[in-house]
């Protein structure tokens, strides 16, 4: 977590015995604090809106006659910052359920934050409950950073209701099935681009994972590599400041955004992140409208929506909307398809068993002489079993998208507070050794049943819960389950080798923030048979669509 590291750099000086006089003295590092967290006077007026906010809470929990959950005592000011692995958080809260139980408090800043470690607290109060659970943390970053437009972001709104029925009527369960045809044609460029450079395996995946949403969001089909386009909203995206933990830093110190960009801190100036988040927004939605004057765009999110409302919009309310709602379609689709495809690789980089078996029952269905289509996926039930071990394995959204009571709550005798953070620990969820057995270890069998068919646990945790639920699951999921299946019908995945021979096997590295984003590491995929190069393999692909 970026954030944390910084705001670590910013405020650890001020708790591990460093005065306000001593921060100020001419010898101190400039690194330490900004010149404006010097001020004594803007640390005591940051007291005493936290004491007021502390009086404010307190008076409605004693209405209640109720304890908040347990949880670390906080710091004035920053509240439980200085307590949390600032690489892993969900381990920090793993370990504060084992002394404090499966729903604990504790705090960011001025921010309450209430933190759900099982399944079982999550569908209580995220779905029985979700009309009390289904806002958002109100963020400093909001308006000023240009988020504005994200749908998960946004609070629990006309405006949300309206970015959530734009995506049911493209991107349900029977509507996304529409979308096949264009998924396959991706993942077929995807078995072409590894078949031609392998090594560039992560750059391939990201590739697919940006051509699906593109053409599911904005009608456009992307260049197989290098797309300008897709190098704009990638640099857009990169260059943008928005994550929950981000806003709370920036609402307790409000300076943060006016920090010139070439100064320390300086990635959290605003008009920076405004800047990028506007292009992201405008440059592919506009280039989409321009294609449909042109009568070249016919499908797709945008598309739909804009037939559908524009000619009824005389505000131009609905179009920036629309807008809006594509940009975060189009960004978080990218991510999680990606992410989720790096990961699965990676499991059968360091499961070779688990992939011979699932090239087996490949063999066994599709053969050694075609590709596989979705007419193939109820005869595979152990390549759905992979995808949902993949799901539970490594959930790349490890804390959810936070949530945000909307009204005061008890549960299990605690006071939950209005405006509390509430956060369901999907990594947890997914790591329950009483649900799963060795976590730690990718077994896709504890996806199926006795008679070998895949049981009705679908791992659909890992895609969020209540009323907040992704609505892009359905387009995803295809898209992954595509992609598994084509990639271990053609290649082999094996551990890279170094100049001496020897197996390179790294630990998986990541990004952190709200998807936690997995980043290149050496991988060595090659074609399962010598008889398979690109001639052949582009045969097989036009095998499939002169059927």
């Amino acid at each position: 977590m970026p954030w944390a590291l910084e705001s670590r750099t910013l405020l650890g000086n001020l708790y591990k015995g460093t005065s306000v006089a001593k921060l100020s003295h001419p010898s101190a590092h400039p690194m330490d604090f900004p010149a404006a967290v010097r001020t004594p006077a803007l640390l005591i007026a940051g007291f005493v809106l936290v004491s007021l906010a502390k009086k404010v809470v307190e008076s409605r929990r004693q209405e209640f006659e109720l304890p908040l959950p347990p949880g670390p005592r906080s710091l004035p000011l920053i509240g439980n910052l200085l307590d949390i692995n600032i690489k892993e958080p969900w381990l920090t809260f793993d370990e504060w359920a084992a002394k404090y139980g499966n729903i604990i408090h504790c705090k960011l800043f001025s921010l309450d934050i209430v933190v759900l470690q099982t399944e079982e607290a999550v569908r209580e109060l995220l779905e029985n409950r979700s009309w009390k659970y289904s806002d958002r943390v109100e963020m400093a970053t909001f308006e000023p950073y240009g988020m504005a437009f994200i749908t998960s972001m946004i609070g629990y709104t006309d405006t949300w209701r309206f970015h959530r029925r734009l995506y049911h009527q493209v991107f349900r369960s029977e509507v996304a099935q529409t979308f096949r045809p264009m998924q396959l044609r991706k993942v077929h460029q995807l078995a072409r681009n590894l078949m031609s450079a392998p090594e560039d395996f992560y750059e391939h995946l990201h590739t697919l994972g940006t051509a699906v949403a593109m053409a599911a969001v904005y009608d456009y089909d992307i260049e197989p590599r290098h797309d300008p386009l897709v190098k704009v909203v990638d640099n857009a995206i990169s260059n943008m400041i928005g994550a929950p933990e981000q806003g709370a830093l920036v609402g307790a110190f409000p300076f943060l955004k006016y920090i010139p960009p070439w100064l320390p801190g300086g990635r959290y100036n605003a008009s920076v992140s405004k800047k990028y988040a506007n292009i992201l927004v405008s440059t592919p939605f506009h280039a989409l409208k321009e294609r449909m004057e042109r009568g070249e765009a016919i499908h797709g999110l945008g598309t739909i929506s804009l037939r559908r409302f524009q000619e009824e919009d005389e505000t131009g309310e609905l179009v920036e909307t629309i807008r809006n709602a594509c940009a975060t379609a189009f960004a978080a689709g990218s991510d999680t398809t990606t992410a989720t495809l790096v990961i699965f690789v990676y499991a059968m980089m360091n499961n070779p068993e688990i992939q011979a078996k699932a090239q087996a029952e490949l063999d066994s269905v599709v053969g050694r002489e075609r590709l596989p289509t979705y007419e193939d996926k109820p005869a595979l039930p152990y390549i759905e079993a992979v995808l949902r071990e993949t799901l539970r394995w490594f959930p790349i959204v490890p804390l959810g998208v936070w949530h945000a009571t909307s009204e005061d709550d008890v549960y299990e005798g605690h006071y939950i507070p209005k405006g509390a953070a509430v956060i369901s620990n999907i990594w947890a969820i997914a790591r329950n050794p009483a649900k799963y057995p060795n976590p730690d270890k990718f077994i896709p069998e504890r996806f199926l049943g006795p008679d070998g068919q895949p049981t009705d646990d679908t791992a659909m945790y890992a895609f969020g819960f209540g009323r907040r639920v992704c609505a892009g699951r359905h387009v995803a999921l295809n898209s992954v389950w595509m992609s598994i299946a084509t990639i271990l019908t053609l290649f082999n995945i094996r551990k890279a080798k170094d100049e001496h021979g020897r197996e390179i096997s790294p630990k998986l590295p990541y990004s952190t923030g709200v998807v936690t984003t997995p980043l290149a590491y050496p991988c060595h995929i090659s074609p399962r048979s010598p008889d398979i190069d690109m001639e052949r393999l582009n045969e097989m692909i036009s095998d499939i669509y002169d059927e």
